[in-house]
């Protein structure tokens, strides 16, 4: 028996290009809502004019307080711990980002923990 869920309505994308591609992955429960959204018969988007992007892997504007500040914020992507440096390099010498970084956590040491356990390289790319 297939999972089939008849609606999933979803807000919390970070980028939308303007042909409505997405880019989800902040959170880091990205693989699990992708599994979801693939099992989803009808996928509603919600998102504001502020995830709105040129070239997904870009640059973004977030409101924060009265003030709009742009943050590069690249493509997420989930690795297992044991590769993330050799994935790290990949990024930095194959893929041409450079500025690919493990994304580190704020409130405690260490890189951030997806729900799967995995980390997340932010990996950014040049407009177009």
């Amino acid at each position: 028996m297939s999972l089939l869920i008849s609606i999933n309505i979803h807000t919390a994308y970070h980028r939308v290009d303007h042909e409505l591609n997405c880019i989800k992955g902040r959170g880091g429960c990205h693989l699990r809502e992708k599994v979801l959204a693939e099992a989803t018969k009808t996928f509603i988007l919600v998102a504001d004019y502020c995830k709105n992007v040129k070239y997904l892997g870009t640059n973004i504007h977030y409101p924060l307080s009265m003030f709009t500040h742009i943050f590069t914020l690249g493509v997420p992507i989930k690795v297992v711990p044991f590769a993330y440096n050799k994935v790290l390099q990949n990024m930095h010498h194959i893929l041409g980002s450079p500025r690919a970084t493990l994304w580190m956590a704020v409130a405690k040491a260490g890189p951030v923990v997806s729900n799967n356990r995995n980390f997340i390289i932010d990996v950014p790319f040049d407009n177009g």
